[in-house]
């Protein structure tokens, strides 16, 4: 049919009776400016209200009718479909006014007739959807309002197909997704809206095990959201149909982050309150004390292992009796009396009883300490006992008691004087051998200080002595010199130690002014071979001297002599005096009594030594071999340590001399640092020592010299000076060693100094 036979056929039909008995009405209307009614049915008055000449006489405007946001639209549709050809569309319903000013809702059919190609006419066919659309205006209220309630709800929320597409989603999940808007989700699956597609393959692969199973399925899972980790509880169903047919699946997930940290915190409170019971349980079961607690009426509501020991009797057996039913009942009556004291009592109070234990017989002298248990509401629960065993404290008591007595005797009747000062030196006790030692009475010693008694060449050393002791905690081996009350000077030996309380030194004084007449003897000695060192280290540089001076008078006296001789002649003259004073140098320092003690090396001593005795080795055809391999520094007096390398020399010179031909005749030095020791070696080839006098060469006056060659003090100054005064080890033992591709065998002194000692 044209357009121009489907105009005239509508007309007809509008004039048709049949039709306008029907609720379908039909305008037609053309395609001017204002959308002008051509033809209306008869039954529009039965929707609208207003008859068909009211609009054909243009009484009523049909566009008038319908409500202005409605109108702008149709038009709008209209145009949209005109533009694109159609022959005909359905709008959406709109709203029109009726007779009675009352809006009702129309669904329109619309035609669209083209003359030669142009619209002319538009023809409609309408009905009154107003029930339909009412009922559908609810729906869509009761929709918003249930989807407002889900996507209110704090929770993600989900409805997908049997292929894990969305069918419809809450805003909060949406929220949740890289897609903000819920109705961008329709249609898109799990790989469209997570970012993680791990997690993303996981949500399908659980959606088919739910379709698969038919069940439903409620698991707790971690989340990483935006780098915080979160945890949700997640819920997917089956959904059906009412024929039970499976359409899909429902979900719910709601963050339970801080539901489960609350929980998590609760049951870690939970385990560590456990744990804190159960430390608390072994630590009271393990006790070495015995533990118990009471009622306020005396019976027992818990007890320990080791109370358990005392009575003889289970935990199990205890509880919920009474002393009297374990012990008699005078001990009994003991026990209650004390608890009754703690209980009444604002601090814990204690006694020392001996109990004897059921378990086995023994007895132990105990501390037992009690004290009220009270109870929220400030009554009294109970008592709290506490027992240790303090037999073995007691015993230790006992032997202090017993040590301070032998300190007494000894503080009282040694022959060394003891002394304690206080820091500043002033002396606040002494023994009588002090006092006799120094020839005052306690109490004008009482009066005086360590440091007054000193002489005035002394004191700054006694002064840095203290200091030291302060610093380390103790000296020993401290030698100085003192006044006594007649003003005779004596040489002392003093050990000091810092007590405990850090506020006295305890002094042991030794005289050993005897001691200091045999070193000086000793010196005396040494002296008179030094004198001899000299007199061969002069003899060389002396003959030079008298060479060079009578070879320049010589060639003098016969015209002969040249500036070049005597230039050389001058200078071997001016470098042997020279040599001569340096000997003079080095033998009034160690003559001297210097008592300076400062940090001195090792190898320096050592090395004095050699040059003082070098040339007397040298004319007794003995070969010195020396071989550094370390030095440490001491506080030490430098003297002495060159004294006691002398004395070693020497003895090694004498045995080599008395033992060995010419061209055998070695000594052998070497030092090795090992870790904060020093460990120097003397070795001679002079055949060693014999065994059976082996143990006494460091014993005063002891020797296997002639008379005319030695005193026997030697290698004791040596032992007094390395191991007494400066903690140095020092043995002595035969030996084979190599020199110049031969084998020798003499006797070997090992030294070790400490740094940690000194």
């Amino acid at each position: 049919m044209t357009n121009i036979k489907l105009l005239t056929a509508s007309l007809e039909l509008i004039e048709n009776e049949f039709f306008n008995t029907l609720t379908v009405s039909a305008v037609i209307w053309k395609n001017d400016e204002n959308y002008t009614i051509h033809a209306i049915s008869k039954n529009i008055s039965k929707i609208l209200g207003f008859s068909q000449e009211n609009f054909i006489n243009r009484k009523t405007i049909y566009s008038d009718l319908i409500h202005p946001d409605d109108l702008k639209k149709i038009i709008s549709e209209i145009k949209n479909n005109v533009s694109e050809k159609k022959l005909e569309f359905t709008p959406e319903p709109y709203r029109i006014r009726n007779n009675k000013g009352i809006y009702k809702w129309i669904k329109m059919d619309i035609r669209i007739i083209y003359n030669k190609g142009e619209v002319s006419h538009f023809i409609g066919y309408i009905s009154d959807c107003t029930l339909e659309k009412e009922i559908l205006i609810e729906k869509e209220k009761d929709l918003i309002y249930y989807q407002t309630l889900i996507d209110n709800l704090p929770m993600l929320v989900w409805l997908k197909d049997k292929n894990s597409n969305f069918l419809a989603v809450n805003q909060s999940f949406a929220n949740a997704t890289t897609i903000n808007e819920p109705s961008l989700t329709i249609g898109k699956n799990d790989f469209d809206v997570w970012s993680d597609e791990k997690l993303a393959k996981k949500y399908v692969h659980d959606d088919k095990l739910v379709l698969k199973s038919g069940k439903a399925k409620l698991v707790k899972e971690k989340i990483l959201d935006k780098d915080q980790i979160k945890w949700f509880e997640t819920f997917k169903a089956p959904v059906y149909n009412k024929e039970k047919k499976l359409l899909g699946t429902i979900g719910y997930a709601m963050d339970i982050t801080n539901k489960f940290i609350v929980e998590e915190k609760m049951k870690l409170q939970y385990e560590q309150l456990e744990l804190e019971k159960t430390k608390l349980s072994t630590i009271v079961s393990s006790l070495l004390d015995a533990l118990w607690i009471k009622d306020a009426d005396g019976k027992y509501l818990t007890c320990n292992k080791r109370f358990e020991d005392l009575y003889g009797a289970k935990q199990s057996e205890i509880i919920g009796k009474f002393d009297k039913d374990f012990v008699d009942e005078k001990l009994a009556d003991f026990f209650r009396k004390h608890d009754i004291k703690a209980m009444h009592s604002d601090v814990p109070l204690s006694n020392y009883e001996e109990l004897t234990f059921a378990k086995d017989g023994h007895t132990e002298y105990s501390h037992t300490i009690k004290t009220k248990v009270m109870l929220n509401d400030g009554s009294i629960y109970g008592v709290l006992g506490i027992s240790r065993d303090i037999s073995e404290i007691k015993k230790y008591q006992d032997k202090i008691l017993e040590q301070k007595e032998e300190f007494e005797t000894i503080f009282n009747f040694s022959k060394d004087g003891i002394a304690i000062i206080d820091l500043e030196s002033n002396f606040l006790n002494c023994n009588e051998s002090y006092c006799e030692m120094l020839g005052f009475t306690k109490e004008e010693l009482l009066e005086k200080s360590c440091i007054e008694l000193t002489i005035p060449e002394d004191k700054e050393k006694s002064i840095e002595g203290l200091e030291r002791l302060l610093e380390k905690g103790f000296i020993t081996n401290f030698e100085k010199r003192c006044l006594t009350k007649n003003n005779n000077i004596i040489y002392v030996n003093m050990s000091v130690s810092l007590l405990p309380d850090k506020k006295r030194l305890l002094i042991v004084t030794k005289n050993i002014s005897d001691v200091k007449f045999i070193e000086e003897q000793s010196k005396l000695v040494s002296m008179g071979e030094m004198i001899g060192n000299i007199a061969h280290q002069w003899r060389q540089p002396l003959s030079i001297i008298s060479t060079a001076s009578t070879g320049v008078l010589f060639q003098k006296e016969f015209g002969v002599l040249t500036d070049k001789v005597l230039v050389d002649s001058m200078n071997s003259i001016n470098n042997s005096a020279q040599y001569l004073s340096k000997t003079i140098d080095d033998f009034r320092n160690f003559i001297k009594n210097d008592k300076t003690e400062e940090l001195t090396s090792i190898t320096d001593a050592l090395d004095f030594a050699i040059n003082l005795t070098e040339a007397s080795l040298k004319n007794n055809y003995i070969n010195l071999i020396v071989n550094y391999e370390g030095d440490i520094t001491i506080h030490a007096i430098k003297n002495e340590l060159v004294q006691s390398f002398i004395n070693l020399l020497n003895n090694a010179k004498d045995a080599l001399i008395t033992n060995i031909e010419e061209e055998n005749r070695f000594i052998v030095i070497t030092t090795k640092l090992i870790k904060d020791t020093l460990q120097i070696t003397i070795k001679d080839s002079a055949g060693g020592i014999a065994d059976e006098i082996m143990d006494r060469i460091f014993e005063p006056y002891f020797t296997t010299k002639q008379q005319s060659l030695g005193t026997g003090l030697g290698l004791s100054i040596v032992n007094k000076i390395l191991r007494d005064k400066y903690h140095a080890k020092i043995s002595v033992f035969n030996k084979k060693f190599e020199c110049n591709n031969s084998t020798y065998y003499g006797a070997c002194f090992k030294i070790i100094f400490n740094k940690e000692d000194l």
